[in-house]
């Protein structure tokens, strides 16, 4: 798997376990584990190194090509609303229409 599409679906799962702990009861057994096991997978992450991403070059990518009528549109894969690599984003899904 290509790292682009590895952090994605790693967005995706962060983004469906926040969902979950807003959304259901749990009990403090679990969500203090829930914590430990991110606490731990957030320092392994720390490790490695850091990434540089400066926004005025992600954004210069918005106006290379139009998408096509009915395609996805993203501003930029960390976009807090469309970005579908940004774990704390809304994740919404935006397509072309027009």
């Amino acid at each position: 798997m290509d790292l682009d599409r590895a952090r994605g679906q790693a967005a995706a799962a962060l983004r469906r376990l926040g969902h979950a702990v807003v959304g259901h009861e749990a009990g403090a057994a679990l969500l203090v584990r829930i914590a430990e096991l991110a606490d731990a997978t957030a320092a392994g992450v720390e490790t490695q190194t850091a990434r540089s991403r400066p926004v005025e070059v992600m954004k210069r990518r918005l106006w290379e090509r139009p998408p096509a009528d009915g395609a996805p549109m993203s501003h930029f894969p960390e976009c807090v609303v469309s970005g579908q690599a940004n774990p704390m984003g809304v994740g919404i899904h935006v397509r072309r229409d027009g």
